[in-house]
């Protein structure tokens, strides 16, 4: 196949008259010249060789394996390849990009004129604002001209392996997936167990440290110090019978006409001394048989009823969602040792495939 590229001057030379079919008139002689021109000549070859594919999230891309094994068919030669290529410039079918069948097209300021095959090139091929007239150069008309013959004739490829055919052919090829997953460090795994370890022996040591009868000679900065020092004030908590649920003007009319100071008293039986809280003014006790205070305090936003039930739905939907996760990795084998420095668990399947 001959690739030409050239500047194509034409004129009239009327010295050279000649005749028409009436033998009356005259026609000038139609002259042409190729002052520059730059031209290869091309012997199809083809092979078929493996390519890798990668699929990355929403890109992928397709490049050919270097050094990998290549061959050709046996019953497909290349130049079986050039014919279909040169009746895909004419097919109707076969070409269906929509070019222009002018002869002529206006390229980068440049008016060419063109055959089918090259029309293409210069279609698909040439960079937008990129002159024609580069093609002078040897390098670049063989680029231009082996990408396009490369494009084109990959789809006529592509069109006729899906066609039937008469032979199978089995083809072997790899696959690796890599999928990104939760990594968990064999150092990062010790870590969490050493600290669960060391928790659990300061509850141990805690569990004998901690005093378990009063805590009392104390200051009274904590809810169970003051609680005790509360049991061992009956003037007080005679006070406060039945009024455990009341709102605070409640309690002011209780505690009207008390004063209460800190003191010290000494326990008969034990003979151990306790801090307490006396009435100075000696009010009379409180009957007994008032009822009890019942207010309707609001509810803290932690203890809620709906803040419960919110919290006790989130917690059981995760561990409904941990479980299911659990099971789709084991059943995708989505558990594992991950072996040295390696970032994934990897997986390698080899298939086999027939072409018809």
């Amino acid at each position: 196949m001959l690739a030409m590229f050239g500047n194509v001057s034409w004129w009239n030379d009327w010295s050279r008259n000649h005749s028409d079919y009436t033998g009356s008139g005259r026609i000038p002689t139609y002259v042409t010249s190729v002052p520059k021109s730059t031209q290869m000549l091309c012997v199809p070859k083809y092979s078929i060789g493996p390519v890798e594919v990668i699929h990355n999230g929403s890109s992928q891309s397709v490049r050919p394996v270097p050094g990998g094994e290549r061959r050709t068919l046996g019953s497909v030669s290349a130049w079986n390849i050039l014919d279909a290529y040169l009746d895909s410039l004419t097919n109707p079918i076969l070409n269906q990009e929509g070019y222009s069948k002018s002869y002529y097209s206006n390229i980068s300021g440049t008016l060419v004129s063109w055959d089918n095959g090259m029309q293409y090139a210069l279609k698909t091929q040439l960079s937008p604002g990129v002159p024609p007239t580069t093609l002078y150069d040897p390098v670049a008309l063989r680029k231009l001209i082996s990408d396009e013959y490369r494009r084109s004739t990959a789809s006529i490829a592509k069109i006729a392996l899906m066609d039937p055919a008469g032979d199978s052919v089995a083809i072997l090829g790899s696959m690796t997936v890599d999928g990104e997953r939760l990594l968990v460090r064999s150092w990062a795994a010790h870590t969490m167990g050493g600290l669960v370890a060391f928790c659990f022996v300061l509850t141990v040591v805690a569990s004998f440290l901690v005093t378990k009868h009063g805590i009392l000679p104390r200051s009274p900065g904590t809810t169970l110090t003051f609680a005790s020092m509360l049991v061992s004030s009956p003037q007080l908590t005679e006070r406060l019978r039945f009024s455990g649920d009341a709102d605070t003007k409640t309690m002011a009319r209780v505690l009207q006409g008390s004063a209460f100071q800190s003191g010290l008293t000494r326990d008969p039986a034990s003979g151990q001394t306790h801090f307490v809280i006396q009435d100075t003014h000696n009010a009379p006790s409180r009957n007994k048989t008032w009822t009890q205070f019942r207010s309707l305090q609001a509810h803290p936003l932690i203890v809620h009823p709906a803040t419960r039930v919110v919290m006790t739905v989130v917690l059981f939907g995760l561990i409904v969602t941990l479980e299911l996760l659990l099971r789709k990795a084991n059943n995708e084998d989505g558990l594992g040792d991950v072996g040295g420095n390696d970032t994934y668990i990897r997986k390698s399947c080899r298939y086999q495939a027939s072409l018809h």
